[in-house]
């Protein structure tokens, strides 16, 4: 099928991706009639005999998740959030939102799941329940004060819905699955901001603060240097651009861990995070001022003695004699 043609708009005074057509799907109350407390799937998907609502909205879809626009935005810890994001809601591949329980979806057509998604074993744009606990129980990103958007709910898929799913598609799931419900302000990620694109550039240069992105990105690197004390490191598995909103906010906390230390792979994670944020988000000379002053004043790094950053970088080194510093006092390196 054709991805569904988008738009960038503002949603609750935020910059938005939202699809061009509404689509319908079915609202099915788990915990209670509200949005956090419901799961959202495709109306193939629920029988007639399982309570749901039929809607249907402009919505926007990326991987395995639903973003539905709240009316009246929610507030979760005295912020305000106009998205919903569904994960596990479904993937489009054939057809829109598949939850497959044994086929996977690579290069136009349906491969076993075990060759498609290896070594990960997941389920076609579900969430299986042992992940899902893992994911909404995890504390690492809050331990350390660490934005991300925040996980509301986890929700089991009803036996008769799973059941359905199995003998719609043919196939039997490893295991329940449950979809998580998390709120985001902004749902356009970093690496949909490198696209050219002037409208997209100007709702950057308005909505992009180096305040917000240096007050997140200094706990990161104080995590890394409190950590790497302890022979840790904050690791990071995947992209940083596909895990990471323009407001700065992280998200997939599920790709976050706490492992034993390791040099080479801390300072990739930090030539990316300090790359994207210093170069890309902004050409404006006052951005990556006003950067590399907060992050000096926050991490007591020399940020503002006109360092570049990314691979190989002068600012790449400063941070990696940082760290090499606290892992010396350690007597891990001579």
């Amino acid at each position: 099928m054709k991805d569904p043609a988008i738009i960038l708009e503002y949603h609750h005074r935020h910059p938005v991706l939202s699809e061009t057509k509404p689509i319908t799907l079915a609202r099915v109350p788990i915990s209670d009639d509200t949005w956090q407390g419901s799961i959202v799937l495709h109306p193939r998907y629920v029988p007639k005999s399982v309570e749901h609502e039929s809607f249907t909205a402009r919505v926007y879809r990326r991987g395995r998740a639903v973003d539905v626009f709240l009316e009246k935005p929610i507030t979760v810890n005295k912020e305000r959030y106009g998205i919903l994001n569904y994960k596990g809601a479904g993937a489009d591949a054939d057809r829109d939102l598949i939850l497959h329980p044994s086929l996977w979806w690579q290069l136009r057509n349906w491969i076993p799941r075990e060759k498609g998604d290896f070594p990960f074993n997941r389920c076609w744009g579900a969430v299986k329940e042992s992940d899902g606990e893992d994911e909404f129980s995890d504390s690492t990103l809050s331990d350390y004060g660490i934005a991300h958007s925040p996980h509301l709910a986890i929700h089991p898929i009803p036996e008769k819905i799973l059941r359905n799913i199995e003998r719609r598609e043919k196939g039997k799931f490893p295991e329940p699955l449950v979809q998580i419900v998390r709120a985001e302000k902004t749902n356009i990620r970093l690496d949909y901001a490198a696209v050219v694109d002037e409208k997209l550039e100007r709702m950057l240069d308005k909505y992009c603060s180096p305040e917000t992105f240096a007050a997140i990105d200094s706990k990161i690197i104080l995590a890394e240097l409190e950590l790497a004390r302890k022979g840790k490191q904050l690791y990071f598995q995947g992209s940083v651009s596909e895990n990471r909103f323009i407001d700065g906010t992280l998200t997939d906390k599920e790709n976050f861990s706490i492992e034993d230390f390791n040099l080479e792979r801390v300072m990739f994670f930090l030539d990316v995070l300090t790359e994207l944020s210093f170069n890309r988000l902004s050409n404006k000379n006052s951005f990556r001022d006003t950067y590399a002053r907060k992050m000096q004043q926050l991490t007591h790094l020399p940020f503002t003695r006109g360092y570049d950053f990314g691979f190989n970088s002068d600012g790449a080194e400063m941070l990696k004699h940082a760290l090499l510093k606290v892992m010396r006092k350690r007597r891990i390196f001579s």
